[in-house]
């Protein structure tokens, strides 16, 4: 029993040891001046908005700031059903595996955001090349490998105008 209890209360630091390199750089690269961090869902590819477009896919570190509700719809684009969607499918009873995928991404998940006095801010970094790559300005391609798996982290900050 003893061996158990001590087991369940080392739990929480065996967890924070498992932190990856790549988990650490990430959290190291991220810069003091972006200031209150907000969670938010997982978002999907959208063919209708090239984020690579607004900001370089060289770049290993990158900020994009989205000041429209407009632009915060197109990066959460697939976040389009509401509570009412959702209890009108429930009352269906077919395909559970569609119902979660419909819960997952109901538009109720997002949180409001009044763009007219505050901004968005994605952070956004290849934690890969963070941890292993030294990018000094010279070289600007890839690294590690062909392609980069950027990671994301969301702030909000009171709007600059």
């Amino acid at each position: 029993m003893k061996k158990m209890l001590l087991f369940l209360l080392l739990i929480p630091v065996l967890i924070k040891a498992q932190q990856t390199e790549w988990d650490i750089a990430f959290q190291k690269s991220i810069p003091d001046s972006l200031t209150q961090p907000i969670h938010l869902p997982e978002r999907d590819y959208n063919p209708h908005f090239k984020y690579d477009d607004t900001v370089s896919y060289f770049q290993k570190a990158r900020v994009f700031i989205v000041r429209s509700d407009s632009v915060f719809r197109q990066l959460f684009w697939k976040y389009t059903y509401t509570n009412d969607s959702l209890k009108k499918y429930k009352k269906l009873k077919t395909d559970p595996w569609w119902y979660h995928w419909m819960e997952i991404h109901h538009v109720d998940s997002l949180p409001v955001i009044d763009f007219s006095k505050n901004e968005l801010l994605m952070y956004s970094a290849c934690a890969q090349c963070l941890a292993h790559c030294n990018h000094d300005g010279r070289y600007n391609g890839p690294c590690h490998r062909n392609a980069c798996t950027f990671r994301e982290a969301w702030f909000i900050r009171k709007r600059k105008d």
